[in-house]
């Protein structure tokens, strides 16, 4: 059996409505979706890698799939176990992003800044990028995405997916091996 790994946002959990579209689209896989925190990458790194390092073990294929904040996560995880990885708005520069939710969230914004984000070369990644986001616009990171990664851009998605739609189409690019 598969496994495809989702990684939540800032905030979020393991039960978020992204999570949800992916168990419904993907029955036959097993859709594993840890909840971790978001306030610290280093808690972070520590709370997912014996989860991730024992699914990457148990299962035949791996890949990851990260939203926002869980996109720097899956993106780690994906270059740190040359695993494909579905990049939905990502948060790629956690250190400056973060900033907006101190003082009162007590986020440990400089600890996300010690983990290497510099691309596998031979590692799939597609990233969907929302044309309407308003936390992360959409063209923030393309200069890196044009020469690495495979893009969709969807004209009406926000930050958030609002719908199975917005997503399926990459990760069927991945398990579909017409990316790889």
């Amino acid at each position: 059996m598969d496994a495809i790994v989702y990684f939540h946002g800032y905030g979020s959990n393991g039960n978020s409505r992204t999570a949800e579209f992916i168990k419904q689209a993907y029955p036959d896989y097993a859709v594993i979706t840890p909840t971790y925190n978001t306030k610290d990458a280093d808690l972070a790194i520590e709370e997912l890698y014996p989860t991730v390092k024992k699914i990457i073990k148990e299962y035949q294929s791996v890949f990851f799939v990260g939203t926002s904040l869980g996109g720097f996560i899956a993106n780690y995880f994906s270059n740190r176990y040359s695993a494909p990885v579905v990049l939905v708005n990502p948060c790629l520069d956690p250190v400056q992003r973060l900033q907006r939710y101190n003082p009162q969230d007590k986020v440990n914004c400089e600890s996300f800044a010690k983990y290497d984000l510099k691309d596998v070369n031979g590692v799939p990644k597609i990233v969907v990028l929302g044309k309407k986001d308003n936390i992360i616009p959409y063209d923030t990171f393309m200069d890196r995405y044009v020469s690495r990664y495979q893009i969709f851009i969807n004209e009406n998605m926000g930050h958030r997916t609002s719908s199975k739609d917005d997503i399926v189409p990459a990760i069927n690019e991945i398990l579909n091996n017409s990316f790889l």
